[in-house]
């Protein structure tokens, strides 16, 4: 199933040490924002002020950037405040899929990684998490 999804088709923000790949990068999905999406063309056909929500939701995706590569993976949160967490490989003690209740669009879940020193990182409302998960156990082992 992993053979499936183009891993690398995201543009990485990010400068990576010389030695390091990326196996997967991302933002949240757009799928998680359907519902604000969604009341933003009723607002925007009803009222005009729908763009400043639909606005909105673009720069919070554009803040949300995560990234796995053979080595680490790494969490880029927020704009003026940039906000950067990551974890090695090495140091990972689980992986959590956590999906909604009424998933939007198969696939899409936060993933949650716990260190062996019980710090916690997530990539929120990423597709495809059950992939991201098994790319990420898969490295880890070998």
């Amino acid at each position: 199933m992993m053979d499936d999804i183009d891993f690398s088709s995201a543009e990485v923000p990010v400068t990576l040490p010389q030695q390091e790949v990326i196996l997967w990068s991302g933002h949240p999905s757009w799928w998680s924002y359907a519902p604000v999406l969604f009341l933003a063309g009723i607002l925007i056909y009803v009222f005009g002020a729908g763009l400043l929500l639909a606005v909105a939701v673009l720069l919070h995706r554009k803040a949300h950037y995560y990234t796995v590569t053979d080595h680490r993976i790494t969490a880029h949160d927020g704009f003026l405040r940039r906000k950067k967490q990551e974890i090695m490989l090495s140091d990972i003690l689980s992986i959590e899929v956590d999906a909604p209740s009424l998933p939007i669009a198969a696939g899409v879940a936060d993933v949650t990684f716990r260190s062996k020193q019980g710090e916690l990182l997530s990539f929120r409302s990423v597709y495809p998490a059950p992939e991201i998960r098994k790319l990420v156990l898969a490295k880890m082992t070998e």
